[in-house]
């Protein structure tokens, strides 16, 4: 019995090493189809979406940094003295503290929109609208006056939402006044086309001089024969901007530019903030 096991013993170290040998020599081949599935392209419907949408809410020099909350903004003792710092617009503090306080943008919203394509076949975007559209009164709440200090408009395309059917339109320069007007519909002669990887970014500026609007965009596109929708929104959150009251006294509080830079100081409300003066000399 010893004998025989002595005797099998290298039949069976033969055929492990022939089985390693094979998993060795097959390994290049198994790697390159890991890598090429992982890089092919998705084609086939439920492997993801025809596209991604990348949203950034920015603001361009011509916009300024105004802002109106919905209701009565009583800053605490910390975002005062952010208040108070003579670069505070300009500061990523003061972006935080508009959106912790719910402040929407005055009159302009300027989107970026970074479409990426996910499939095999083009993706053609035939159109953007806005959607779900919910307008009311300007906000009154508080308002961050914070004019813009120079600068020239680079939007893509403009959306006037104060329009009763408002639609995607190139923008077009004004050399009469120097700035950005609304021209013909931007999606009437052209469409954006997406190949797998490719990116095409939208700049897209909304505005609203008369209400208050809050809304979400719908992409209507085409993949292959296949016309198919998608909405894209703030984190979830409609997209929002505001038109200024006629009447300054309608808002609850006033913040507006002090004598310091970039500053703010407490302009009106019903109680003043001695830490933010205007009347400074």
């Amino acid at each position: 019995m010893r004998r025989f096991h002595a005797w099998l013993i290298p039949i069976v170290l033969l055929g492990v090493a022939t089985s390693i040998e094979h998993q060795i020599t097959a390994l290049p081949d198994r790697i390159g189809g890991w890598l090429s599935s992982y890089d092919r392209p998705q084609d086939r419907a439920g492997d993801g979406p025809d596209f991604s949408a990348s949203v950034d809410l920015i603001r361009l020099n011509d916009e300024g940094r105004s802002a109106v909350t919905p209701g009565d903004f009583r800053p605490s003792a910390e975002q005062t003295r952010l208040l108070a710092d003579p670069g505070a617009a300009a500061s990523p503090g003061f972006t935080a503290l508009l959106r912790s306080a719910g402040a929407v943008n005055l009159e302009t919203l300027t989107l970026r929109l970074t479409l990426t394509g996910r499939r095999a076949e083009k993706v053609n975007i035939l159109d953007i609208q806005p959607v779900s559209v919910r307008r009311s009164d300007p906000l009154a709440g508080t308002l961050f006056d914070a004019p813009p200090q120079g600068g020239s408009d680079t939007s893509t395309v403009l959306l006037d939402l104060d329009r009763p059917f408002p639609i995607v339109r190139r923008a077009v320069f004004s050399a009469e006044d120097d700035s950005l007007k609304p021209g013909p519909p931007f999606f009437a002669r052209q469409t954006i086309v997406l190949a797998h990887r490719e990116q095409h970014v939208v700049v897209l500026r909304a505005t609203s001089l008369r209400y208050y609007v809050a809304f979400r965009l719908r992409v209507t596109y085409m993949v292959g024969d296949r016309q198919k929708h998608t909405v894209i929104d703030d984190r979830g959150r409609p997209f929002q901007v505001t038109g200024l009251k006629q009447d300054p006294d309608s808002y609850r509080r006033v913040f507006t530019f002090g004598k310091h830079g970039l500053s703010f100081c407490q302009s009106s409300g019903p109680d003043e903030n001695p830490s933010l003066p205007c009347d400074e000399e």
